[in-house]
């Protein structure tokens, strides 16, 4: 996969230098043409084959611009200094002078040397001709379709279209910012420079030549925008390609036609226990293999010459220190346009390190496939806990089916789980001599998981683990079955005592009301009957007796209806609110028209449930707004908002208010905050509310402060 990332890369590289706009030559060391691209051909008038014969001085022209010139540059050259858009002129195919602007950079191995040049050839010859052309004389020619300018160092003198448009020049301009100092510094020393600037996007080369007697200077300038793109691709693909080779995770070598090795990346030098000056033009893959497999390699060398590359060879190199390392071979041969063979290129894995890592993963997926029997059968252990209405025994005859084939040997595998006095087994069972088992005490009882192999086979650490693992879910899940049973029970008995609670107290509410009654009415003739023979504390012990049964007689009656809350509650039926509402106004309206109250209310949804109580809730609610006011007179206001699928009542009044410290209090049956000279009452009213409301599934709470009113607010989910 490597060799062939690496072999696309080069594919993607020789695309864009094929294809480039400007002129690319390779020229060795020797100054033979070893390569080109299709504009080169162009330019040079050549054809490709022509050109791979030849050397690069052939082709400058013989003036003093020309290869005395070219000779200075190749001299600078090998020295590793870079020529940068140098000026001369060459010769074309047909004889015809041309100026070019020639860069040329070098291109060395892994080991830092120089292997070849590479250069970019420009054509410049029109704009050299028209410079010649224009020299001296005060005007530019506008049909130039480059910008060109005349300047001193203050001004522009002249300028064409091209020009204007790309420096935004109106007339008698001053010199732009972006080329200020370069223009001062040509017109100073006198010595010509080139130039980069970027301009909206765009990068132009400016020539810019003094005219050192005239104090100004001209300057002729290129869009060279997709060069400098062109270049910044082909440096970013050498560059990968070189990162690649050296940074593979396999080893890469290059060996020249002779066989020596010119070329190795950091993983093959780190295998073969090399630095690069070590081996690198100095050994041959001859000086690497066992010299048993020297014939093999010739062979091998061949087939590359012939068919341009193998494939998956074995061969066992040699260590640095002289121990032996096995390795695949992949090798691929790269030849010139005649066929003339350029070097070959060769990939190695360690396939030692490849072996180990082979059983090493037969080991992983061995220990992977009884880890995830071990999963399986623990998730079934929780899939069957899961079932709601399973009995013990059922638990346990599940977790005899899914033990056998969580082991490692399910075929000669049986099990058994006794539990106090009971035993179950798998249908196989027979005790042997190779067990395991787990043990744990629940409540006072055993319980006892054996695991039985029916022929010598070892269990494995994981399989001591799952059994100890199994026996602690069973415990835990028996523990929270009886557990479970256990609240239940005491869920059903409450149930039970609360129902016979409830009719208690209904029915003794219901019989000592008669009692009551009689108490109060011969009490009452009593007093009416003696009523002149009795002195005044007679007469006030018996208005304290009558009194007395009176509030017990209320009391009994709000018992009654505190119990006939959950005891006589109605089947839940949709409520119109608002239709509760104008009836509690009207079972009130004695009490409003007597305090000037005020109620208001917006619109409500339908809410499901008893009626009755519903409007006991106002009701009571209200009322207690109305008996609690303060020296205003009451306004009351109900409201409901909807949050998610719960309906958020409030019931808020200007009454006195309640202190933070009984908010709690008020909800507790016959708890009063007021004496009964205050405020009438026998402390029900909020507590059946309560009750009701917790009959919705709902809660209720309040929010107040002392002599800032009171908001009741309740909720309670909507129904379905």
């Amino acid at each position: 996969m490597s060799e062939q990332k690496l072999r696309e890369t080069e594919e993607s590289y020789r695309e864009l230098y094929e294809n480039a706009p400007n002129a690319y030559l390779s020229v060795g060391i020797d100054r033979i043409i070893k390569d080109c691209n299709k504009a080169a051909v162009k330019l040079l008038g050549y054809t490709k084959e022509e050109l791979m014969k030849m050397k690069l001085l052939d082709m400058y022209y013989n003036s003093p611009d020309g290869k005395d010139k070219a000779k200075v540059m190749f001299q600078r050259f090998l020295k590793g200094e870079r020529i940068q858009d140098e000026e001369l002129q060459i010769k074309q195919k047909n004889g015809t002078p041309i100026w070019i602007s020639l860069t040329v950079s070098p291109v060395r191995n892994l080991s830092g040397q120089l292997i070849e040049t590479r250069s970019m050839i420009i054509d410049v010859d029109k704009r050299r001709k028209a410079e010649e052309k224009i020299s001296g004389i005060a005007k530019f020619p506008s049909e130039n379709p480059n910008p060109i300018l005349r300047v001193d160092k203050e001004h522009i003198l002249y300028s064409n279209k091209p020009a204007e448009n790309l420096f935004k020049i109106v007339e008698n301009d001053n010199l732009p910012s972006i080329i200020q100092e370069i223009v001062h510094k040509v017109i100073d020393t006198g010595i010509s420079r080139i130039t980069e600037i970027g301009v909206n996007n765009l990068t132009y080369s400016l020539d810019i030549t003094p005219i050192k007697e005239e104090g100004y200077a001209n300057i002729y300038g290129r869009d060279i925008t997709e060069w400098k793109k062109l270049e910044e691709n082909l440096r970013m693909n050498e560059e990968l390609f070189r990162d690649f080779f050296e940074n593979a995770a396999i080893g890469f070598h290059i060996f020249s036609p002779d066989r020596m090795i010119v070329g190795m990346n950091k993983y093959e030098l780190d295998l073969l226990g090399y630095t690069r000056e070590e081996i690198v033009d100095k050994k041959t893959y001859y000086d690497l293999i066992i010299p048993e497999q020297i014939n093999q390699f010739e062979k091998h060398w061949d087939e590359i010459l012939n068919i341009g590359f193998v494939n998956n060879l074995e061969y066992t190199l040699i260590h640095k220190d002289g121990h032996f390392i096995n390795v695949l071979l992949n090798a691929s041969a790269k030849f010139d346009r005649n066929g003339n063979l350029i070097n070959t290129r060769g990939s190695i894995i360690d396939i030692t390190v490849r072996g180990q890592a082979e059983q090493a993963l037969r080991e992983s997926k061995h220990n992977l496939g009884e880890r995830v029997k071990e999963l399986t059968c623990l998730y079934g252990l929780s899939k069957l806990f899961e079932k709601p209405d399973i009995s013990i025994d059922e638990i346990f005859k599940g977790t005899l089916v899914l033990i056998p084939p969580a082991w490692q040997f399910p075929e000669v595998t049986c099990a058994r789980i006794n539990f106090d006095i009971k035993e179950f087994q798998t249908s196989n069972f027979k005790e042997t001599k190779w067990k395991l088992f787990s043990r744990v005490i629940l409540s006072e009882k055993v319980m006892e998981i054996e695991v039985y192999y029916l022929e010598d086979k070892p269990f494995l650490k994981e399989e001591e683990h799952l059994i100890y693992e199994i026996a602690q879910r069973l415990r835990v899940i028996i523990e929270r079955k009886e557990t479970e049973q256990e609240l239940i029970n005491t869920l059903e008995n409450t149930k039970k005592l609360n129902r016979e609670l409830q009719e208690f107290v209904y029915v003794a509410s219901h019989d000592l009301q008669e009692p009551l009654r009689m108490v109060i009415s011969f009490t009452q003739l009593i007093a009416k009957k003696l009523e002149d023979k009795l002195d005044d504390d007679t007469k006030e012990f018996i208005n304290y007796a009558v009194d007395g049964a009176t509030r017990m007689k209320n009391l009994i009656n709000d018992l009654l209806s505190y119990s006939r809350v959950t005891t006589r509650g109605e089947t839940f039926k949709k409520v119109n609110i608002k239709k509760v509402l104008e009836e509690v106004i009207l079972n009130l309206q004695i009490k409003i028209k007597e305090t000037g109250a005020k109620i208001t209310y917006g619109e409500f949804p339908s809410l499901l449930a008893d009626r009755t109580q519903i409007l006991q809730l106002f009701q009571n609610l209200i009322s207690n707004a109305i008996k609690f006011r303060s020296k205003e007179n009451p306004l009351i206001h109900i409201s409901v908002k909807r949050a998610n699928q719960e309906l958020i009542f409030s019931v808020e009044d200007n009454g006195i208010g309640i202190e933070k410290r009984f908010f709690d209090k008020i909800f507790i049956i016959f708890q009063r905050l007021h004496t009964r000279n205050e405020y009438p009452g026998t402390g029900i009213g909020l507590a059946i509310c309560k009750k009701i409301i917790e009959r919705l599934d709902g809660r209720i709470w309040v929010v107040s402060e002392v002599g800032k009113g009171t908001i009741f607010k309740f909720v309670i989910p909507i129904r379905k």
